[in-house]
């Protein structure tokens, strides 16, 4: 967890702000949960990793995101 503001909050407000809006963004949390999924994903992440994630699979997430 951050210490400041969640990472739901940071979320929201990138996707706010014209500058950083359309930047994709994946959410990498411990909360394995289809609340804090839906969450995410209805505040546009483009993706949601659980940690501890795989680099691989965050790669290729990356990877599919930029293509």
């Amino acid at each position: 967890m951050m210490p400041k503001m969640s990472g739901f909050e940071v979320l929201k407000k990138l996707k706010e702000d014209i500058d950083t809006a359309s930047i994709p963004i994946v959410m990498l949390t411990a909360l394995d949960n289809d609340e804090s999924m839906i969450k995410s994903m209805s505040l546009y992440s483009q993706d949601y990793l659980i940690k501890p994630i795989e680099i691989n699979v965050l790669l290729e997430k990356i990877n599919s995101i930029l293509s």
